[in-house]
Order: C-alpha cells, then sequence, then structure tokens
C-alpha cells in the first residue's frame, strides 16, 4: 500500500514538472512571437515614416537658371543651354568712366576641343539713356529708338535705357586654320545678341 501511494506520489510530481515545462514553453513562445511582431511591426512604421518624408521632398530639385550679369547695370539675362561657356567681363573707359561689358566665350566651346583653356571675345554691349544721342559709327545723333527704326537689330531697349551690342572687328581665329571656330563664334554671338531682348532686373 505504501509503495502503491509512492508510486501515485511520484507519477503525480512527475506530470506537474511535465505540466509547468509545457506552460513555460508556451507563455514563452507567446511572448516570443509578441515581441517579434512588435519589433516587424516597428519596422514597417519606420519604414512607411521614412517613405512619408521623401514623399516632402521635391521630385527634382529645381534647376537652377543659368544668367549672364551686368551688376552695374542691376541687369541679368537668362541664358539658354547654347550659350554654355560665355561669360561677362565689365570694361571702365580711361576716357569717360563709362562701363561696358565684353562677352568671351570659351575656346574649348569654339573648338570643340576640352584641352583649350583659354576665352576669346566675341563683341560687347554699352548702355545709355533712353533719349541719349549714340556715340557709334553709323549712329551718331540718335537715339535708342530711332535706330531701331531705322532697321538697327542690335540696340535693346530695356525699360530706360538701351543696350547696344556691337560684334569685335576681326574674328578670333584664321579663316584657314579653324573655319569651324570662326563659324561657331559668329553663331554664339548672334545668340547672345538675339537673347539681351530677355534682359530684366537681377532677381
Amino acid at each position: 500500500m505504501t509503495q502503491r501511494n509512492t508510486q501515485r506520489g511520484d507519477a503525480m510530481a512527475i506530470g506537474m514538472i511535465v505540466l509547468a515545462i509545457a506552460l513555460v514553453a508556451a507563455v514563452g513562445f507567446i511572448a516570443w512571437q509578441n515581441f517579434g511582431k512588435k519589433d516587424d511591426d516597428k519596422k514597417v512604421a519606420e519604414t512607411t515614416q521614412d517613405a512619408k518624408k521623401d514623399d516632402k521632398k521635391p521630385a527634382t530639385e529645381e534647376k537652377k537658371e543659368a544668367v549672364l550679369t551686368f551688376a552695374d547695370w542691376g541687369v541679368e539675362m537668362p541664358v539658354t543651354d547654347e550659350l554654355k561657356g560665355v561669360h561677362t567681363v565689365k570694361v571702365v573707359s580711361e576716357y569717360d568712366g563709362n562701363v561696358s561689358y565684353h562677352f568671351t566665350v570659351d575656346e574649348s566651346v569654339l573648338l570643340s576641343d576640352t584641352t583649350k583653356t583659354t576665352t576669346e571675345e566675341l563683341g560687347s554691349v554699352s548702355r545709355v539713356g533712353k533719349d541719349e544721342k549714340l556715340q557709334i559709327p553709323g549712329l551718331y545723333d540718335k537715339t535708342p529708338e530711332e535706330a531701331i527704326a531705322e532697321g538697327y537689330t542690335n540696340v535693346i531697349i530695356s525699360g530706360n535705357y538701351g543696350y547696344v551690342c556691337q560684334s569685335t572687328h576681326t574674328p578670333p581665329y584664321d579663316n584657314q586654320a579653324y573655319p569651324e571656330g570662326n563659324q561657331r563664334a559668329m553663331e554664339i554671338r548672334d545668340k547672345i545678341f538675339a537673347q539681351m531682348k530677355h534682359l530684366r532686373a537681377i532677381q
């Protein structure tokens, strides 16, 4: 009788131990699942939040417009891709102190040769009051409006001023050695002068 009771007690103890182990394992499994799910939820939330942050950024960075600046006059001219490599150089007259701007272009653009590092002058622009008389050969004593009326296309009126474009007297290259360079120089110069009609106050 005592042996049977002892055996029953041992069986009960073993059963309780197995039950306790099963219970601990079940609780551990449930806790592990919940913890893992929370971690996954956190990752999803972070990913969604990052995506929302990216949505707030502009789809493409706004490209800054290229301009040629005539700082002393407070104006600028937007330029197209065709005028890449063109620059303005401020020149002050020793005679009367008037400011003009000379247009130069990278030689690498004219000759399609990236090893060239110098610039070539293509022309210039000067400014007078809208009602002032011009002192330019062929246009002496004419106002900018009178010059335009007579068909002089390289005079532009913007605001209270007339802007007079003049080309250089000689091509940049020996025409036999670099005919394509001279041709390109003339094309760029004509595009610069045509673009002058878009002069505006510096923005």
